[in-house]
């Protein structure tokens, strides 16, 4: 009896040492938790967000976007106000994302210093002149009816619906660009595939790919089209469209190392 009742006591203290154990873990995770970024993630991933919503009444002749990383949606509002939706989300470093006006340009800067993420949707007056420069983001511009201005460094151009004047870059990517009611276009790729689609014969296509594929879609005009290319290392292909020297409607194509398309509708 003396015998179980020595083992009974040694159970107990290696029951008591095993609950000491077990309250220390306890504790260290408590610690950790505390000590952690609300959304859980460390250095130079974002570790602190917000998101705003702003309305301006001011008179807007022209919007210019400056991004880094994430994405730009730039869409026509119902109330011809402009309306700001951001999401931001940085770590090390400063965010500077803030909005200035310049008599009637808003200036709307998303960039900042260390890791960072933003996604913007910004609704302005039809007529709006736009411009966006963007590092490495998806740019998606939609239903404008004033000239837009976009370069992309890395990432996708989307622009669909678009009356104005425009100027499309895009470094290394895609740009892809429907339902186009402009006269004048200037779209330049770089390591990236473009595709270009036209709902009216445009007076001015100017499009220069450089080691990627470019697809060219326009409606059949009247007199034709008045067709350039200029193709290194590369070869193109005409469907479905007429060619007259003399036609109002130009389109030129560059291309290293590309293929080039033209189809008429």
């Amino acid at each position: 009896m003396r015998f179980l009742s020595r083992m009974t006591t040694a159970q107990k203290a290696v029951t008591t040492v095993v609950a000491v154990i077990l309250v220390g873990i306890a504790l260290l995770v408590i610690v950790v938790i505390a000590d952690s970024p609300r959304d859980g993630r460390v250095g130079d991933e974002p570790v602190a967000s917000s998101v705003d919503e702003m309305t301006y009444d001011e008179d807007v002749t022209a919007l210019d976007v400056r991004a880094d990383s994430g994405t730009v949606t730039i869409r026509p509002s119902e109330d011809d106000r402009v309306h700001i939706e951001r999401s931001l989300a940085w770590g090390t470093g400063d965010t500077v994302a803030g909005q200035t006006w310049d008599g009637t340009v808003l200036l709307v800067d998303g960039r900042c210093e260390g890791a960072c993420d933003a996604a913007y949707l910004i609704t302005v007056p039809a007529g709006t002149a736009v411009s966006v420069t963007a590092t490495s983001a998806t740019v998606d511009i939609s239903g404008v009816g004033g000239a837009v201005t976009a370069h992309v460094a890395s990432g996708r151009l989307l622009v669909d619906d678009v009356t104005g004047p425009q100027r499309l870059t895009v470094e290394s990517g895609e740009l892809i660009a429907t339902r186009l009611g402009s006269a004048d276009v200037r779209a330049e790729a770089t390591s990236a595939h473009a595709a270009l689609d036209f709902t009216v014969p445009p007076s001015t296509l100017d499009s220069t790919v450089n080691s990627g594929d470019l697809t060219i879609t326009v409606p059949r005009s009247p007199d034709g089209y008045r067709l350039d290319f200029v193709i290194s290392s590369g070869d193109h292909s005409v469907t479905g469209v007429d060619e007259n020297p003399a036609s109002a409607h130009a389109i030129t194509a560059r291309a290293t190392s590309a293929h080039v398309s033209v189809t008429g509708t």
